[in-house]
């Protein structure tokens, strides 16, 4: 029984240890990501305007709390201006449109892209596990702050 303990406990210790890791060297600076538009082009970096800070939000399109963090997302452009880009699962199921109510809220130089290889974990350093929705917070530097869970009252 001990030895089962001892393995479980080590088990967890390393599960933690490797997401750790691959958060602080995958999440140090914003990645060179690849992803689809809406309209089905590959965009990446280059999308975002230099010298702002960037806002990630992780997100499923037909998600009440992800569309409710949204909004909040929105409000605090009152406060900040930041780059933000919005990333959708891919989804054989949903149909992506600048339509959807979430989608609309947004301003024309917000980016919506859709993440049709499942890269986002790996591609932000998050480890396996998809949390929606998951919030990434970047410097002007492109530098790495936060993540969160929930819109934070300030960016």
């Amino acid at each position: 029984m001990g030895k089962i303990v001892i393995g479980v406990v080590l088990s967890a210790i390393c599960y933690a240890a490797i997401h750790i890791i691959l958060l602080n060297v995958g999440g140090s600076s914003i990645p060179d990501f690849k992803y689809y538009s809406l309209e089905g082009k590959v965009v990446g970096k280059e999308i975002l305007t230099q010298k702002k800070k960037t806002v990630f939000l992780y997100a499923l399109p037909d998600c009440d709390i992800c569309a409710s963090e949204l909004n909040k997302v929105n409000l605090l452009r009152a406060q900040s201006d930041f780059n933000l880009v919005v990333i959708f699962p891919f989804d054989q199921s949903v149909h992506y449109s600048q339509n959807e109510p979430p989608i609309q809220s947004l301003r024309a130089d917000d980016a919506v892209l859709i993440d049709r290889d499942d890269r986002f974990q790996s591609d932000f350093g998050l480890g396996i596990v998809a949390e929606f929705p998951t919030l990434l917070l970047y410097d002007e530097t492109d530098q790495f702050v936060s993540k969160y869970r929930q819109v934070p009252d300030k960016i």
